[in-house]
This record gives C-alpha cells, structure tokens and sequence, in this order.
C-alpha cells in the first residue's frame, strides 16, 4: 500500500522577443491504491524566472503543499524562494515551514550574507 504514483509536469513560457521567462515543474503524488482513510495529494512545484535581456536567473521558488489526512495541520508545508540581482547574485532568501512553525529570511549584498532573521511561532496550550 505504500505505492504511489507521480505525473510530472513542465511549463515553459516565453516573452515576445523569443528569450525564455519561466521554467515550472509540477510533480503530483497519489497513493497508487487509494484508502479512503490516508488518501492524500502531495504537489511540488519548482519555479525559475529568467531575464528578458540577458536570460539569467532573477527569481527561483519551490512551494510543496499536501492535501489530505495524512496528520498535517497545514495544506502548505514549505515554500521556499530565493532573488537574484542583474550579476546572478543573490539577493534575499525566504524558507517557511509550516509544520515546524518556523521562517528564515537572510538577505545578501554581493553576494555575501549580511542578515539572518529566524522568525520561531509558539504553540499555544
């Protein structure tokens, strides 16, 4: 019963002049023998955006969600995004997760890391 079944999805969208804009990636996952009782839905979602000029990476974001009754108190588990400047450096970088209650956003100049902030939510008794 711990089979599943993936189907995998690639987008590419383009501006007008031809360069590319975006890549996103769409993996689904399905219990390959479904039980009514731990049926669940696990989609990833990969996205890179690109220059129009220079086609170099300006912004990447991955996002997982799982949807059904699988214990998750959240239908986001994690979401996690990075920015890049013209250079190919990056900028900022954001990672959530839900389940854990916790958030880490860093931000970079010239590539080197100049702040870290760790948000940590408490659970309420």
């Amino acid at each position: 019963q711990g089979q599943t079944r993936t189907k995998k999805l690639v987008q590419k969208h383009y501006y007008a002049n031809g360069n590319l804009k975006s890549i996103s990636v769409t993996r689904t996952t399905l219990p390959k023998y479904i039980d009514p009782l731990n049926f669940y839905k696990k989609t990833k979602i990969n996205v890179t955006e690109y220059d129009s000029v220079l086609t170099r990476k300006t912004r990447e974001y991955t996002r997982i969600t799982k949807l059904g009754r699988d214990g998750k108190p959240c239908y986001e588990i994690l979401y996690e995004e990075v920015n890049y400047d013209s250079a190919g450096n990056r900028v900022n970088y954001t990672k959530s997760h839900c389940d854990r209650r916790k958030a880490i956003f860093k931000e970079y100049k010239a590539g080197k890391l100049v702040f870290t902030r760790i948000n940590k939510r408490r659970k309420r008794q």
